[in-house]
């Protein structure tokens, strides 16, 4: 399967090309890889055409959070990234309210693709 995207810069704005003629365009593992750093970075609810995508907030902040807890809500976003067939590891490492999120995933192509977040 062939995947195609907008690329992003790191400041989450569209990547353009050295001359700003024109924007960049990623495809297949870099699609998924940034799909799913995209996916990570989004709140359910917030996306009008799929309300469901995203991480549920009530799942991953507040009292009674627990590291598993929000493992187990990196695991499902993945999970619903077209392209991702399974989630190898999911590592959760917080400081106060915050927390960081490192996985690895395998594409269909079998690829491993890693990535990591603030949550």
């Amino acid at each position: 399967m062939t995947i195609t995207n907008l690329a992003l810069a790191d400041t989450g704005d569209l990547a353009l090309t050295t001359n700003s003629s024109g924007f960049v365009w990623i495809a297949d593992l870099d699609a998924i890889a940034q799909d799913c750093a995209t996916r990570l970075r989004l709140l359910r609810g917030e996306w009008l055409l799929d309300t469901d995508a995203g991480l549920d907030l009530e799942r991953v902040t507040g009292a009674g959070i627990t590291n598993q807890g929000i493992e187990s809500e990196v695991r499902r976003v993945l999970g619903s990234v077209t392209g991702i067939t399974s989630v190898v590891s999911v590592t959760v490492t917080r400081t106060g309210r915050a927390a960081a999120v490192s996985f690895e995933a395998l594409a269909d192509t079998g690829a491993l693709i890693t990535g990591s977040v603030e949550v």
